[in-house]
């Protein structure tokens, strides 16, 4: 499996995505889509002891999937999407059909998508 990461400028438009994606084929159980900036901006109120990473703000299935097999640089697209009021789409394929999906996703609107390989996967 590879992990799909995608940063959407509105909830909207990742939705939509996340519908393409489900239609092309991909599981609906391996499609997150996470948008709660308020939830987000918080975090950063907090006292620094108290503060969580970004991705471990990010719920528990989101932030689990990130952490398990995907560079950390990865939290400053996902951070500054959330932030602006953006959304981001995670999406877990078949490695053989990564690449046609984060087109599909571009086409799709978003303006950033990284993709990583399974971890532990060469």
């Amino acid at each position: 499996m590879t992990t799909l990461i995608a940063a959407f400028p509105d909830h909207g438009t990742a939705q939509a995505a996340l519908e393409q994606l489900a239609r092309a084929g991909v599981a609906r159980e391996e499609l997150f889509l996470e948008h709660e900036r308020d939830r987000i901006s918080a975090m950063h109120d907090r006292v620094p002891e108290q503060r969580e990473s970004v991705l471990g703000s990010l719920g528990r299935v989101f932030g689990d999937l990130v952490q398990a097999n995907v560079d950390p640089r990865t939290a400053d697209p996902v951070s500054e999407a959330l932030q602006r009021g953006g959304s981001v789409l995670i999406a877990r394929v078949h490695a053989a059909r990564a690449d046609a999906f984060a087109e599909q996703l571009r086409a799709a609107g978003a303006f950033n998508v990284a993709s990583y390989a399974a971890a532990g996967a060469h």
